[in-house]
């Protein structure tokens, strides 16, 4: 998911994220209003120009733009961060059986 805040900012990241410079001033895309009208094609163009990167290459990308931006974890990245094991986070309970018995 990708959000950009303004025409500032639609520019640097077709120049240097996607290193698409035309993009910014295509007729289809050049106003929030149109890029959200042509979504589909839009994201066609930007999952082509990102597919070939790692997700690291592309945060790096958008850090070299200026684009914020942020890694999301997928559940196994969670349960093995460092800092949350550093933090012992994670712990093992006992527990006793329950019996359920109805309402």
């Amino acid at each position: 998911m990708l959000g950009l805040q303004n025409e500032r900012e639609w520019a640097i990241f077709c120049k240097i994220a996607l290193q698409k410079p035309e993009l910014a001033i295509d007729e289809r895309f050049n106003t929030t209003a149109k890029r959200t009208g042509n979504r589909e094609a839009l994201q066609q163009i930007i999952v082509d120009c990102f597919a070939p990167m790692t997700a690291e290459q592309v945060l790096a990308r958008l850090d070299e733009a200026g684009i914020a931006n942020a890694h999301v974890n997928d559940m196994a990245a969670v349960w093995e961060h460092p800092q949350l094991k550093a933090r012992g986070r994670w712990t093992e309970v006992d527990t006793t059986p329950a019996i359920w018995r109805g309402t």
